[in-house]
C-alpha cells in the first residue's frame, strides 16, 4: 500500500518497461493544473503495464504523458466524493499517447471516466465507467478503438469530440444495472433499424395529418459546427 499523503503523485514512472501490480495507492494530491495522479507516466516511459490496482484519491487516476506502448488493464479507480465533481481529477488520462491498451478497468466518482486527449492509434476497451460527467471523453484524437464499454449514471456516457476515424462498436450506456444487453435493446439496435423506426412514425404522422387535412409533416435538421480552442496548459483544468 502507498499512501501519499494529500500531495503530488502517489508513483512517478520515469523508466520503460515497468510493471505495477496488485498494489493499493490511496490519497494524492489534488491539484489539477499540476496534474497530481495516482500513477503519473513520463514520455520516457514506454511499454508500461499497470494491472490489478486499487486507486482510490482526489486528483487524477492515472496520467499517461506522451508516452507509447501503455497497458491499463483491470485497474480500480474511484475518485473522493467530497470534492465537487469537477474539482477531480479524470480517472484515466492520455495526453499524446499512442499505442495504449485501457482494458477491463473500472472507475467510478472521478470527473470523466477516461480523457483522451490528440492521443491516436490506442485500443479502450470492456471498461466500466460510473457515476461521472462523461464515461469516455475523446479531444482531438483519432484512429482509435472504444470497444464493448459501459457507463452508466454519466451526464453523457460517450463524448467524441473532434476526432476522426474512431471505430466504436457495443457500447452501452445507461442510468441504472445493465443486467442484459436485451433490456435495452431499443437503443443499442443497428442504425438501419432506428432509420426504418423512425421512417414508420413519420409516415404514420403523415398519414394522421393527412386525414384530418394538415398537410404533409416536414423535418428540417440543423447542424451547428462545433469549434473548440486549444490550450495543452488549462484544458484538463477547465473541460
Amino acid at each position: 500500500m502507498l499512501q501519499a499523503q494529500g500531495e503530488g503523485n502517489g508513483l512517478l514512472i520515469e523508466a520503460s518497461d515497468v510493471t505495477v501490480e496488485g498494489c493499493t495507492l490511496l490519497d494524492w494530491g489534488r491539484d489539477l493544473t499540476a496534474m497530481n495522479a495516482a500513477i503519473f507516466i513520463q514520455p520516457k516511459a514506454q511499454r508500461v503495464v499497470i494491472r490489478d490496482n486499487q486507486l482510490r484519491g482526489p486528483g487524477f487516476g492515472i496520467w499517461v504523458d506522451g508516452s507509447k506502448d501503455v497497458s491499463l488493464i483491470g485497474n480500480q479507480i474511484e475518485g473522493d466524493t467530497s470534492i465537487r465533481s469537477q474539482d477531480r481529477g479524470n480517472g484515466i488520462h492520455l495526453y499524446a499517447v499512442s499505442g495504449a491498451r485501457i482494458i477491463d478497468n473500472q472507475v467510478r466518482n472521478t470527473r470523466d471516466g477516461i480523457y483522451i486527449d490528440t492521443s491516436n492509434g490506442n485500443h479502450i476497451e470492456g471498461n466500466v465507467l460510473e457515476d461521472l460527467r462523461y464515461g469516455v471523453h475523446y479531444m482531438f484524437a483519432n484512429d482509435n478503438s472504444v470497444i464493448g464499454n459501459v457507463t452508466r449514471r454519466t451526464r453523457t456516457g460517450y463524448a467524441l469530440m473532434q476526432s476522426r476515424k474512431l471505430e466504436v462498436i457495443g457500447n452501452r450506456s445507461g442510468g441504472r444495472e445493465l443486467r442484459h444487453p436485451d433490456e435495452l435493446h431499443h437503443l443499442f439496435d443497428h442504425p438501419r433499424q432506428r432509420r426504418q423506426r423512425r421512417a414508420q412514425r413519420l409516415d404514420r404522422r403523415q398519414h394522421d395529418l393527412g386525414r384530418r387535412g394538415q398537410g404533409a409533416v416536414h423535418l428540417q435538421l440543423i447542424v451547428q459546427p462545433l469549434r473548440a480552442t486549444v490550450s495543452r496548459k488549462a484544458r484538463w483544468a477547465s473541460t
